[in-house]
């Protein structure tokens, strides 16, 4: 499968402020329906060099706090 991340996604200062003073500021997104929603995040979970302690925050912990929605764990078992 080709990546979906492209090279301004994986800039070195985009990642290190993700990483940092930005762990609260960024947050995951797609354009689906053009690119699959699972195709996306397989692609950003190997290509972005996000710190472990970042990713929850990054991959919906943001979202979840500017959208004032429950933060009710998602269900790994669920398949897409």
């Amino acid at each position: 499968m080709e990546p979906v991340i492209n090279a301004e996604m994986q800039s070195k200062e985009l990642i290190q402020f993700a990483n940092t003073i930005g762990r609260k500021k960024v947050m995951f997104g797609t354009n689906f329906p053009q690119l699959m929603w699972k195709a996306c995040v397989d692609s950003a979970q190997n290509h972005l060099k996000l710190r472990e302690e970042v990713k929850a925050d990054f991959y919906g912990g943001n979202a979840a706090r500017v959208l004032k929605l429950d933060k009710k764990p998602l269900r790994r078992e669920a398949k897409i």
